[in-house]
């Protein structure tokens, strides 16, 4: 992944996935704070996701509010 501290994305210990690094997420404290309607981590991409991976972030959004009109 392109993003982080010399091309590395950072994660937490012990994550290494994309899955592993949303199932980290929903099992923290942090989860309940939100309504969840769309989770997703990218093995690549960044901080700056919609110039980096577009149509990765284009479908995300699609996802998200498919549904909603």
């Amino acid at each position: 992944m392109p993003s982080g501290r010399g091309g590395r994305q950072e994660n937490p210990p012990g994550v290494t996935t994309s899955e592993q690094r949303v199932q980290n997420f929903l099992d923290s404290d942090r989860a309940a704070w939100y309504r969840h309607v769309n989770v997703t981590a990218h093995d690549h991409g960044g901080h700056f996701i919609p110039w980096e991976i577009p149509r990765e972030w284009v479908d995300d959004l699609r996802r998200t509010f498919r549904g909603r009109r």
